[in-house]
């Protein structure tokens, strides 16, 4: 189940790939909803967000599971898991892959934790934030499927390019208040800001 907010979408995946829809939506109060048809589709979206759509349908594809990802190499570790690049098998599509080991979270009384921080992370959608696709489990670890981001965090960044110039640090500090008065829309509080948790794309910091 998703919570989807103001301004958010369903059903786009049948309009791109002609498929029954598979989803069942339901108004939680009042709401004003806009309808589009295959054609009006066509017409009002361009290139790039056709991309950023389709794109979307592959992270959105909840019907993977474990064993149709192969592993790739480690991105990084924190405090509750490893992270994983992962591919899979059959699209060669790449995602995150975090896991955090059962005992670690019956030792450390983690389920809290945990049950939150998938309730949270199912409840976003915004093209700033990266997105969970589904939790999976196996006997040693919970995964966290997720969408992966290719780039550098901007601490790495900002060490590469030196002190930023006026320009830089305007784009980065909007970039960042966008994604967190979104949190902040949803009722969420981020109290984990700093450069090392700030993933900069690719595509963005070679125009950079």
């Amino acid at each position: 189940m998703r919570t989807l907010n103001e301004k958010e979408y369903f059903g786009e995946r049948a309009l791109f790939l002609k498929e029954l829809r598979s989803a069942s939506a339901t108004a939680k109060g009042d709401i004003e909803l806009f309808s589009l048809n295959f054609t009006d589709f066509q017409q009002v979206i361009d290139n790039h967000l056709r991309d950023y759509l389709f794109n979307s349908l592959c992270i959105h594809d909840y019907s993977i599971e474990l064993e149709d990802l192969d592993y790739s190499n480690k991105l990084g570790e924190g405090s509750y898991g490893h992270v994983f690049l992962v591919i899979n098998r059959q699209n060669k599509f790449k995602y995150a892959l975090k896991a955090v080991s059962k005992y670690q979270i019956d030792s450390e009384l983690l389920h809290e934790n945990i049950g939150l921080e998938k309730k949270i992370l199912l409840m976003i959608n915004h093209p700033f934030i990266f997105k969970l696709i589904k939790t999976l489990k196996d006997q040693n670890n919970i995964y966290f499927l997720m969408e992966y981001v290719k780039g550098k965090d901007l601490w790495d960044v900002i060490n590469e390019l030196g002190i930023l110039d006026k320009n830089q640090t305007q784009f980065y500090s909007a970039s960042l208040l966008v994604a967190v008065n979104y949190l902040h829309q949803q009722k969420i509080i981020y109290r984990d800001i700093k450069p090392e948790n700030v993933i900069v794309t690719e595509n963005v910091f070679n125009y950079t």
